[in-house]
């Protein structure tokens, strides 16, 4: 203890006295700031105590270092570019672009890959249809088979894991608009995602329509204040007015041992349709007369030559002019030529009539006179005309047994036209600017023959055969016609010709025919045959069923 006391004596002694003066005030502060308790208890100094010091602010911490942002990742590399950036590729190989396409059943192929596949695979899993649009506009067609053999492919790019890329679909085609559509394929590829769409136009042409059936003959309202007459006597008494009228017939037979003649322009009525049998022919138009003279529900059954005029039924000739023969019925029981001989063809009009068992034509509408031209062309709509020909068929060679028979510019519209020797339908003489539509023609040699001189005619919507040899033929320019074509600026159309042997002939000479949007079907030779013609067209047809062997066109 001793020690320790010399110690802090000899301390205290090397204190100066300013030393020991600051020492006892450092001791003092440290015995106030060391009992905070003490001075929480002690009582707030009241205004006039002396201020209080102020308390030194306790020292503010240092900040603490801020934490650094974590550093940012290493950027991925950027993707490897693909060699080929365009891929997939492929292309359409039929059908061709800018062909025709008809109704039925059509192949659409071709092939796809990915260029940037490896392994063994193509690179593309699906090859998908539209039409008229790329994938979210066109119609969807479906999906093609992918997968099929291409050898071609794989040795054109030198790589066998194309062995396999081909595709195929197989489109049902039809109902859609006449004109240019567009097939467009989706190819997508396994390797990148990516879908390339090729496309390839084609021209539809829809099939030719269906020719109209002819009308029946039809009922009808007799006109009132008519000549009633109910037998052959009164019938004869009734013609011989000079003065136009009304002569309505009761049912029952009217025979004679000559054609009726009428002359003057008498409108005959059967009362009740077909009710009127006539035995005898009716001869229309004289050498005087004003014509317009009409006929109409009348049933003519004549198995008589005597009975008929110029071997036909109905005469039309001289003041014949206006003619109307109208819902009535003709069977020449094969002993008569012709159902109508019309040698007066202005202005007539034959309408609802059916025509059988004639033996040179069934009606022939033909003035014989070429280049005669007609103020009103004859009109012939609804006929339904069969059996004509020759006791040894076809034996005329072309001058005969037609079921219609046209030699001057007129219409012929919807004919249902049966077993016709030598052709169903003839045109001739003068026919220039004709109309020939909606005609059903089988059982002929020829479906329709165009002899001298059938000249800016159209024959359209025409369903000829099967049982036909030649479908449509155009006689040649022969030296006994001047060496002149039979067609002249003719039209062939929008028709469906089933003819054995072949479609259309034209003959050496034939000129400027166009033969369009016609189909063929079974022909054994060829659907066209054009010998020497000048300047004629094809366009739109449809060669597809003809037989195998058989050629498109033959020159």
């Amino acid at each position: 203890m001793r020690a320790v006391r010399e110690r802090r004596r000899r301390a205290g002694e090397l204190l100066s006295p300013a030393g020991r003066l600051l020492a006892a005030l450092l001791a003092c502060t440290c015995l106030i700031y060391a009992s905070p308790a003490a001075n929480a208890d002690s009582p707030s100094p009241s205004p006039s105590a002396s201020p209080t010091p102020s308390p030194t602010a306790a020292p503010t911490p240092a900040p603490s270092s801020p934490t650094p942002p974590p550093a940012p990742a290493a950027p991925s590399p950027a993707p490897t570019p693909y060699p080929y950036p365009s891929d997939p590729i492929g292309y359409v190989d039929g059908p061709a672009a800018n062909s025709t396409v008809f109704d039925g059943t059509l192949v659409v192929w071709g092939w796809a890959i990915d260029r940037n596949s490896s392994g063994n695979t193509p690179g593309v899993d699906s090859v998908v249809l539209y039409l008229d649009g790329p994938p979210g506009t066109g119609a969807l067609l479906g999906t093609a088979t992918y997968g099929l053999g291409r050898s071609d492919v794989s040795g054109y790019f030198g790589d066998s894991r194309w062995n396999n890329s081909g595709w195929q679909f197989v489109w049902t085609v039809g109902g859609l608009i006449w004109g240019n559509h567009t097939i467009y394929t989706a190819l997508h590829s396994t390797v990148s995602g990516a879908t390339t769409s090729l496309s390839q136009t084609v021209l539809y042409v829809p099939p030719p329509p269906d020719p109209a059936p002819p009308s029946p003959p039809a009922s009808y309202i007799v006109p009132a204040g008519a000549i009633s007459v109910s037998d052959s006597a009164g019938l004869l008494s009734a013609l011989a007015m000079t003065t136009p009228q009304d002569i309505v017939l009761a049912s029952g037979v009217y025979d004679n041992a000559a054609p009726f003649e009428n002359p003057y322009g008498h409108r005959i009525y059967s009362a009740t349709l077909g009710g009127a049998v006539f035995k005898a022919g009716l001869i229309m138009g004289g050498n005087s007369g004003p014509g317009g003279g009409l006929v109409q529900g009348v049933a003519f059954d004549v198995n008589d030559p005597s009975k008929a005029f110029l071997n036909s039924i109905v005469h039309v000739w001289g003041t014949g002019q206006g003619t109307r023969i109208l819902d009535s019925t003709f069977n020449g029981n094969n002993a008569i030529g012709h159902a109508v001989l019309a040698r007066q063809p202005e202005g007539l009009v034959i309408r609802r009539v059916r025509v059988r068992n004639f033996t040179v034509n069934g009606i022939t509408v033909d003035a014989n006179v070429q280049n005669l031209a007609v103020a009103t062309p004859a009109l012939l709509e609804d006929l339904d005309v069969a059996n004509v020909s020759f006791a040894v068929p076809k034996s005329s060679n072309g001058t005969a047994e037609a079921c219609v028979w046209l030699g001057n510019s007129g219409t012929v519209r919807r004919a249902l036209i049966r077993s016709c020797a030598w052709t169903g339908l003839w045109t001739g003489t003068a026919a220039t600017g004709s109309l020939l539509e909606d005609l059903d023609i089988d059982l002929s040699a020829a479906g329709v023959y165009i002899e001298h001189f059938t000249t800016n005619s159209t024959f359209q919507r025409m369903r000829i055969g099967p049982n036909t040899w030649t479908g449509v033929a155009c006689e040649w320019a022969s030296g006994s016609w001047g060496s002149r074509p039979a067609c002249t600026d003719d039209v062939v159309q929008d028709s469906t010709i089933a003819s054995a042997d072949t479609g259309v002939i034209l003959d050496v000479g034939t000129t400027r025919t166009a033969l369009r949007h016609l189909k063929f079907i079974g022909q054994g030779t060829a659907a066209i045959k054009d010998f020497s013609g000048v300047n004629n067209t094809y366009a739109d047809n449809d060669y597809r069923a003809i037989a195998s062997g058989a050629v498109q066109i033959e020159h």
